[in-house]
């Protein structure tokens, strides 16, 4: 895993060579990358990690309380943190428009029945053509309302992000039982 290895290198090149270089702060870098693949969970862990591994270089030269290191371990814990957190905004983000869709498809699939073959007299036919191939959310409808007289077409685009679908699909039901 990349995060892990970059810490290790940091590491090990920040105790090798000369203390008046300090690379310690470069471990942000570690957290970075993970956010650009994982979630916030294993963000965090890498971001404890190479916190951890700041601590552990300050330690190793006997200046671990010194103010300089407690700035660049502050410094780390808090990048890391506002790092999580723009990954949790867009992990959160992510799921957002999936659960639209699935209601939305489920407000499709669940009120509206399909037409019968023959409302009486008449007959019907229907055919759903997609405006792009991965739609499935949407589309016009065209009821037979029943007149008094006999049944009359009606137009009806049905989008179902907005409440004149529930409505429409309400109407569909009374119509199925008169």
């Amino acid at each position: 895993m990349i995060p892990v290895v970059l810490i290790v290198v940091i590491t090990v090149v920040d105790i090798l060579v000369p203390a008046d270089v300090h690379r310690g702060p470069l471990l942000v870098i570690a957290s970075a990358i993970t956010a650009s693949f994982a979630g916030p969970l294993l963000t965090g862990v890498i971001g404890a990690l190479a916190v951890a591994a700041r601590a552990f270089i300050g330690w190793h030269f006997g200046v671990l309380f010194s103010r300089n290191v407690m700035v660049h371990v502050l410094a780390l814990a808090v990048l890391s943190s506002l790092i999580v957190f723009f990954c949790v905004v867009r992990t959160q983000h992510r799921r957002q428009p999936a659960q639209v869709r699935s209601v939305a498809e489920a407000a499709q699939h669940v009120p509206l029945w399909p037409l019968p073959d023959r409302p009486g007299p008449l007959q019907v036919a229907c055919l759903y053509l997609v405006d792009k191939d991965e739609a499935q959310i949407g589309g016009d409808l065209y009821p037979a309302p029943p007149l008094g007289i006999g049944l009359g077409p009606a137009d009806h685009t049905l989008d179902l992000s907005s409440f004149e679908a529930g409505d429409t699909a309400s109407e569909l039901r009374s119509w199925n039982r008169m």
